[in-house]
């Protein structure tokens, strides 16, 4: 499931393991993006804007935390607090 892959990619990068991580990442924001559901789309690119931040991809890593804020005002923007967490790496 998504929920699933948000939480091993997270795992990952929080392991160091920013190129798979960011493998599953990816994978998974597409996936969300395309089945329409913000709120996958949101963890996933917040978690995937702190792995490109790890890898000193600072403006992909602005990119996806822009795009989280976007999915996350999509639906009210109840995630706000978390998706602003991104901007600070």
């Amino acid at each position: 499931s998504r929920n699933n892959r948000a939480w091993l990619g997270c795992g990952l990068w929080f392991h160091g393991n920013l190129l798979q991580a960011n493998e599953i990442l990816r994978s998974l924001v597409e996936e969300a993006e395309a089945a329409g559901d913000p709120s996958a789309t949101v963890f996933g690119q917040v978690c995937l804007s702190g792995t490109l931040a790890f890898r000193g991809q600072v403006a992909a890593a602005r990119a996806a935390a822009h795009a989280a804020l976007a999915a996350s005002d999509s639906v009210g923007g109840m995630t706000e607090d978390t998706v602003n967490g991104a901007f600070a790496h």
